[in-house]
This record gives C-alpha cells, structure tokens and sequence, in this order.
C-alpha cells in the first residue's frame, strides 16, 4: 500500500461514525452491502461470466499486481 493510499484510507476512516469499517452502506451499519451488490449484479448480466464472482476480481488485480514488478 502507498502512503498516499494508507494516507486516503485514513482520512476516509476518521470521518465516518463506523467504530470498524472505512467503507459502509448509507447508514453505516453494513460494510459490504453498499458497493458489491451493484457490482454482482453487473458481472452476472454479462453472458459467459458463470460461475465468476467479484473475489475472482481481486485474484485477476493481484495477478497483474504481481506481473507488473
């Protein structure tokens, strides 16, 4: 993670009323709900993605992550 990263995260995490997430839904109670169900329901209007989920999405970034050094 960059300090520039780490530095947003930060700032993000001081202004929210969450006592644990950075990011949460409108009424800062749920930390998933809020991003990945519109997320999900993309991937799965797309034809041939079955059986694709959105952690295969963080498998595919660390991937190229990890080509790219």
């Amino acid at each position: 993670m960059t300090d520039q990263v780490f530095s947003t995260l930060t700032n993000c995490r001081q202004n929210k009323d969450h006592p644990t997430w950075v990011f949460t839904d409108i009424n800062d109670e749920n930390h998933r709900k809020h991003a990945s169900i519109p997320i999900r329901k993309a991937i799965k209007s797309i034809a041939g993605l079955e059986g694709f989920s959105l952690h295969d999405l963080r498998h595919c970034c660390a991937s190229k992550l990890v080509n790219a050094v």
